[in-house]
C-alpha cells in the first residue's frame, strides 16, 4: 500500500500516522476534519483487496460495528471507499493491548485486577450476546486499554451473526483461544466466546496459555498442535502455575474450557458471578502498568505523611525479591512442562513400530482375502473357455467331413469374473518433504507470488502438492504441479503440512508489463 501519511482522504480524512499492521488490514491515525476528533482508519490490505472473501468478511465487520453501539466496544463512524481502497472509520484508540501489557510484567495479575478488566469485557460480549453477534476471536491482543484506564472490545473481524454463526473454514480464528466447535467450523454461539475469554482470564493470572502445543502427540506446526490439544487435551490447573489463585476461581475457569459447550456457563455474566465467588471479590481499579506513567482511573488518593528513606528502600527490595520468586517459579514450570511433553513424545514414538506392524499385517491378510474370493471366479472363466473351445473344434470336423454345414449355435461370452480392486494404498510420503492441501473449492495456480502474475493452472479442493519454497513474507508458496513445473499459490487456499519455516525463500523476477492482469477473474487466489 502507498504511502497514505500526509494524504487527505475525500476531502474529509487527513492521515497523520502509521500505527500498526494486522493479518487483514493497516491502521492508521487520522484527523477527521468535519467532526474535528482524532479517528483511526482501518484500511483492508492491499493484497486481500482484490480477494473477494476477504472484502466481504470487511464490509460485515463495517455491519457489525454498526449495529454494536456500546461504551466498551469500539466505536464506528463510517465505511468509505475510494481509489482502490477500502477503509473503516473507527474510534481511535489512545493505548494499547492487554496482550504487549502482560508481557511486560514480571508477576500475574491479582484476581481482582483481573476483574477489572474483565467487568467491562462482560459487559460488551453480554450486549453483543444480545444482540445475535459471537466475536469468535476473544484474545488479549483484541482487548484495548486506553490512557485513562478504560477498557474496549476491539476487531470484530470475523464475528458470527445469530442466523449465519457456521464457520466456514478452521483457519478462522486464533488456534490458542479457539473452542473445539470452531476448530471443527462448527457452528458457534455465545459459549464459544466464554471459552476464548477464559483463557484470556488464564493468561491474566498465569502469565501462560493453557495450550501451547507442547502436548500434542502429533507432527506438523504449531497451529496444527494447539489445535489438536484444544480438541483432545484436558487444560492444566490455573494453581499449578500461580498458587495464589482461589480454588472457586480456578473451578470457574476449568468449567468455562469444557470441551462439551453444553458444560460450560450459559453466558458471560454467569462466567463473571462465579470469578467473583458471587460478588464477594471487588475490581481493584489500580493496575500493575499505572507504575509505567500512564494516568488510570484510580480513586483520589489521601496525602499521607513521608514514607522514611529506609522504609522505602526495604519496600523496593521486598518487591525486587517477590518478582525474582515469580521469574524462578516461571522457569522451573516451563521447563518441568518441557520434560513433561519430551517424555510424552518419546512414548508415542516408541508405540509408532507396532502400529506400523498391525498396518502391514492388516494390509497383508486384506490382500489375500480378496484373492481367494477371486479364485471362484477365475475358474468359472477357464471352464467357460475350454467349452467354447471345444464346441469350435466339433463344428470344425464337421464341415470337414462334407456334412452340410449347419449354423452354429451362437455361444454366449462367458461372463467375465469382475475381481474386487483392492483399496489403494496411500501414497507415500517423504517425511522430510513439506507438503500443501488444497482446502477450498477452487485455487488458482499462478507463475509468481501476487495476483499480478498470470494463472497457469487451477487446481480442485483435496488436491496435495509439495512445496518446494516460500515468499519473503511467507503469504505464498512454491508448489510442484504440472510435470514437474511449478507454480505459486496463496496462503489461505492451502493447508500447510510440516515446518513452513524451514521452506527456502524465493523472489522471482517481476512479470513483464504485459503480464500484468488489470481485472481480478477465477474462483480462487
Amino acid at each position: 500500500m502507498e504511502d497514505l501519511i500526509g494524504q487527505t482522504l475525500l476531502d474529509r480524512y487527513y492521515v497523520e500516522d502509521f500505527v500498526g499492521r494486522g493479518g487483514m488490514a493497516e491502521v492508521y491515525r487520522a484527523r477527521d476534519l468535519r467532526r474535528r476528533i482524532t479517528v483511526a482508519l482501518k484500511f483492508l490490505r492491499e493484497d486481500m483487496a482484490e480477494d473477494e472473501v476477504f472484502l466481504r468478511r470487511f464490509r460485515r465487520e463495517a455491519r457489525v460495528l454498526e449495529t454494536l453501539q456500546h461504551p466498551n466496544i469500539v466505536r464506528y463512524y463510517g465505511f468509505e471507499e475510494t481509489d482502490n481502497l477500502h477503509f473503516l472509520v473507527v474510534e481511535f484508540i489512545d493505548g494499547e493491548g492487554l496482550r504487549k501489557k502482560l508481557s511486560r510484567l514480571a508477576r500475574p495479575l491479582t484476581l481482582a485486577q483481573a476483574l477489572a478488566i474483565l467487568e467491562p469485557v462482560c459487559n460488551a460480549l453480554h450486549y453483543a450476546h444480545a444482540e445475535g453477534i459471537y466475536h469468535c476471536d476473544i484474545k488479549p491482543a483484541n482487548i484495548m486499554i486506553d490512557r485513562t484506564g478504560r477498557v474496549v472490545v476491539a476487531d470484530f473481524g470475523i464475528a458470527k451473526l445469530a442466523e449465519s454463526a457456521t464457520v466456514t473454514s478452521s483457519t478462522t480464528g486464533t488456534p490458542a483461544y479457539m473452542a473445539p466447535e470452531q476448530c471443527r467450523g462448527q457452528k458457534v454461539d455465545a459459549r464459544t466466546d466464554i471459552y476464548a475469554l477464559a483463557i484470556t482470564t488464564f493468561e491474566m493470572l498465569t502469565l501462560d496459555r493453557p495450550f501451547t502445543g507442547e502436548m500434542a502427540t502429533i507432527q506438523g506446526a504449531v497451529s496444527e498442535r494447539i489445535r489438536w490439544e484444544q480438541l483432545k487435551a484436558t487444560p492444566p490447573s490455573p494453581r499449578k502455575y500461580n498458587p495464589e489463585i482461589p480454588e472457586w476461581a480456578e473451578q470457574a475457569i476449568l468449567k468455562a474450557l469444557e470441551k462439551q459447550r453444553n458444560r460450560r456457563f450459559p453466558s458471560v455474566l454467569a462466567f463473571y458471578d462465579a470469578l467473583s465467588n458471587g460478588g464477594k471479590v471487588t475490581p481493584d481499579p489500580v493496575l500493575p502498568w499505572a507504575e509505567e506513567g500512564e494516568p488510570e482511573a484510580t480513586p483520589p488518593t489521601l496525602v499521607e505523611p513521608a514514607t522514611p528513606q529506609g522504609a522505602t528502600r526495604q519496600g523496593q527490595w521486598e518487591q525486587r525479591m517477590t518478582d525474582a520468586i515469580w521469574a524462578v517459579r516461571r522457569a522451573w514450570r516451563r521447563a518441568a512442562d518441557a520434560c513433561a511433553a519430551a517424555a510424552q513424545r518419546v512414548r508415542a514414538l516408541a508405540t509408532r513400530p507396532a502400529r506400523r506392524v498391525a498396518t502391514a499385517a492388516r494390509r497383508a491378510s486384506d490382500f489375500w482375502t480378496e484373492r481367494r474370493a477371486a479364485k471362484p471366479a477365475l475358474v468359472y472363466a477357464l471352464a467357460a473357455a475350454v467349452a467354447v473351445l471345444i464346441v469350435g473344434a466339433a463344428a470344425w470336423a464337421l464341415a470337414g467331413k462334407g456334412t452340410p454345414a449347419a449354423t452354429a449355435p451362437t455361444v454366449a461370452p462367458a461372463p467375465t469374473a469382475t475381481r474386487p480392486s483392492p483399496t489403494p494404498a496411500p501414497t507415500p510420503v517423504d517425511e522430510n518433504a513439506i507438503y500443501a492441501t488444497i482446502e477450498t473449492e477452487k485455487a488458482n495456480i499462478r507463475s509468481g507470488p501476487a495476483t499480478v502474475y498470470p494463472i497457469i493452472s487451477v487446481a480442485e479442493k483435496g488436491q496435495r502438492f509439495q512445496v518446494i519454497a516460500r515468499s519473503p513474507k511467507s503469504d505464498w508458496f512454491e508448489i510442484c504441479c504440472i510435470q514437474g513445473k511449478s507454480g505459486w499459490v496463496y496462503q489461505d487456499r492451502v493447508k500447510i503440512w510440516g515446518d513452513m519455516n524451514a521452506l527456502p525463500i524465493s523472489t522471482p523476477t517481476p512479470p513483464p508489463p504485459q503480464q500484468i492482469r488489470t481485472t481480478s477473474g477465477g474462483t480462487g487466489r
